[in-house]
This record gives C-alpha cells, structure tokens and sequence, in this order.
C-alpha cells in the first residue's frame, strides 16, 4: 500500500514536470501573431498585384482591338513598301507627263495609266497612317513589357505569399499541439491527483 503510494506521488510529480513544460512551451511559441500579419501582408501585396496585371492586360487588349500586335506590325510594312512605290513614282515626273489616257504606253502597252501626271496618290495618306501605327505599336510594346514584369513580380509574391502561409500553418498547428497536449496533461493530472488521494486515505485507514 505505501509503495503504491510513493509510486502514484512519483506519478503525480512526473506529469507536474510535463505541464510545467508544455505551458512554458505554449509561452515561448509566440510566433502565431506574426506568421499570421506576415501571410496577410504578403497575401494582400500578391492580390493588388493580380489586379495591377488584369487592368494592363484590359487596356492593352483595348488598344489592340481585338486584333494582333503581329497584324499592326505587318500592317505598316505594307505601308512603308507602299510609300517607297508612291515616291518612286512621284520621281518620275517627265515620264508621267508623257503618258495619255486612251494611248498604249510605251513601256509596258497599257491604255489605262493611273498614275499619269494628276492621278498620282497622296504620299501624305500613307505617312499620316504610318504615324498612327507607329503610335499605337509603341505604346502596345510598352504595355507587353510593362505587363510581362507585371506577371514576373507575381510569380516572385507568390511564392513569398506560399513560404509565409507554410510558415503560418506550422505556428498553427504547433500551437493546436501545445493545447492539446497541456489538455491531455490536465486530465492525466486530476486522475492522477484522485489516485494519489485515495492511496493515501487507504493507507491512513489501514494505520487506523
């Protein structure tokens, strides 16, 4: 009967020490509240990026017009090829003058000559067209450049935002660890405590 008992007050002592321990884990872990405003911040930063990258992409794809910056860039090769002919044959002024509608040129035998002295096309049209692709190609480059950083700096935020949720998670769960085991320890301890009292009331009435 007494050794049980001493066994039962070594019992007892042996989780006192455990608790004491697990309370004082619990107190030293005092990272939760800073792992959860770090995965917020870093949260938040990855969020107003994505819409930073969404509204690039929405006024680009407005500029664009639903066509490829690809097609605008052919566009105004075709102009500029268009232009050089319009020039080459602006500078052939003498040999216009020569040309009548009706009359087979000497040339090539057409009749119809429609760049003749007076039918030649405005070079003026094709430059005024060439500045306004030239404009709007610029600034369609500018906004791909700006929104290919604007994607690469999300990709950098979203693996910030991941390592600090890995880091949250864990401050979680170790403090969801500490509290369950000092729950555990409480438990153990009432148990231990009554077996503890009746071991000493046993042996009190023995000695009686």
């Amino acid at each position: 009967r007494i050794s049980n008992l001493a066994a039962f007050f070594k019992e007892l002592q042996l989780l006192k020490k455990q608790y004491k321990k697990a309370e004082a884990g619990k107190k030293a872990d005092q990272s939760l509240p800073e792992h959860e405003k770090e995965f917020k911040a870093t949260d938040q930063e990855y969020e107003s990026a994505q819409k930073g990258s969404g509204k690039l992409t929405e006024k680009l794809n407005k500029l664009l017009d639903g066509v490829a910056l690809s097609e605008y860039h052919a566009r105004r090769e075709s102009l500029l090829e268009k232009k050089y002919l319009l020039e080459k044959i602006a500078s052939l002024e003498e040999e216009r003058r020569k040309l009548v509608d009706g009359h087979p040129c000497p040339l090539c035998g057409s009749i119809e000559h429609p760049f003749a002295a007076g039918n030649v096309p405005e070079v003026k049209e094709a430059d005024k067209e060439i500045k306004q692709l030239n404009k709007l190609i610029k600034s369609a480059e500018a906004l791909e450049t700006e929104l290919k950083e604007s994607r690469e700096h999300e990709v950098t935020l979203l693996k910030k935002r991941s390592e600090a949720e890995s880091r949250h998670n864990l401050a979680v769960h170790e403090k969801a660890a500490h509290e369950k085991s000092i729950d555990q320890l409480t438990k153990e301890l009432e148990k231990a405590k009554q077996r503890a009292e009746k071991a000493r009331s046993d042996v009190h009435k023995n000695l009686s």
